[in-house]
């Protein structure tokens, strides 16, 4: 069986990597906010029924990146938290092993 290796830092690279996946999820999202009112401004009534559809898409689509981003947000912290757990598990049975072990 291959030894399993576990890295605080990679993990905290991980993390770093969602938080930016994050802001852009956040940029792309925002990004097509208000489309549906710019057509009203360009072409008015005419193009209502497409308008009243593109409102619902942007609705879906702003709940959409919302749940995206909030799960890479979470998916960093507890990228983190992993990190600091092994961390700190690392240091107690170190601790623990250099109380076991005779000095040479």
């Amino acid at each position: 069986m291959a030894d399993l290796m576990a890295n605080s830092g990679y993990l905290t690279g991980l993390a770093d990597q969602q938080d930016q996946a994050a802001g852009e999820i956040d940029a792309a999202t925002a990004a097509a906010d208000n489309a549906a009112a710019a057509l009203w401004a360009d072409h008015g009534p005419v193009c209502g029924e497409c308008i009243t559809a593109l409102q619902a898409t942007e609705k879906d689509r702003a709940s959409a990146g919302t749940n995206l981003a909030g799960f890479s947000s979470y998916l960093a912290k507890s990228l983190r938290v992993a990190g600091t757990k092994f961390d700190s598990t690392d240091k107690s049975a170190r601790e623990s092993l250099d109380r076991q072990v005779v000095g040479g």
